[in-house]
């Protein structure tokens, strides 16, 4: 699938050596079966404080499906709303989508994912992605609703690649392209997962690809962090 870009113009500036490469830690994944349109998840792992001249930001990978066509409301974490992206929704309902937020304190937190109406099962991964100052921007994201989603996405060397997906009756995930991190059966093989990748070297573009079992219904987002 084309994803959606975000230019930048300090690419030349990185390149050169300009802007300090982004790190990334995968800290926690949570999955239900409860119906629910208001899920919290306490006490997940936020990764470390950041250091002196450094800033911390979350990323939540929060997918739910239930029988109709649903969408967040909101990701909160310790109570900060979350910025969110694209929602990439299967057919019949449900949704998978991805928020950040820049957390300077503490090391856990609760993180609550509101829906438009109830679903059947909701799963969360959680990322602390730290950067210099500057902190963060997205570069580009992409996804969809198919049993294997392949993205072709731009990044350069000092990015981080985060995706995350949910299945009906699909079972395990395989990811390529990205490290994967988790994969919980929140319900009698109904899953959610997620990956992750640190660019090191520029890449135009690089393939990655999500691939699930039979079930029916998915839906899978990533999205490229770039140093701001």
């Amino acid at each position: 699938m084309t994803g959606l870009i975000f230019p930048h113009n300090k690419l030349i500036m990185k390149k050169n050596g300009g802007i300090t490469p982004l790190t990334v830690t995968y800290t926690d994944s949570s999955g239900t079966g409860s119906n629910s349109s208001s899920y919290s998840f306490a006490s997940k792992s936020i990764g470390a404080a950041p250091s002196a001249g450094q800033r911390r930001f979350i990323v939540v990978t929060a997918g739910a499906l239930g029988s109709s066509p649903r969408d967040v409301t909101s990701i909160t974490v310790g109570g900060v709303g979350c910025a969110l992206l694209t929602t990439y929704q299967p057919g019949g309902g449900g949704f998978h989508r991805i928020g950040w937020v820049e957390v300077a304190t503490g090391t856990t937190a609760t993180i609550v994912l509101n829906t438009s109406g109830t679903m059947d099962i909701a799963g969360i991964g959680v990322w602390a992605i730290y950067s210099d100052t500057n902190g963060i921007s997205v570069r580009s994201e992409d996804g969809g609703s198919v049993t294997t989603e392949s993205m072709d996405l731009n990044v350069v060397a000092g990015d981080v690649v985060i995706g995350g997906h949910i299945n009906y009756d699909a079972g395990a995930v395989a990811w390529t392209g990205l490290t994967e991190r988790f994969d919980l059966d929140t319900n009698s093989n109904d899953n959610v997962s997620g990956a992750d990748a640190t660019i090191s070297v520029d890449e135009s573009p690089r393939t990655m690809t999500m691939t699930s079992g039979g079930g029916n219904r998915f839906a899978t987002s990533l999205a490229v962090f770039q140093p701001a």
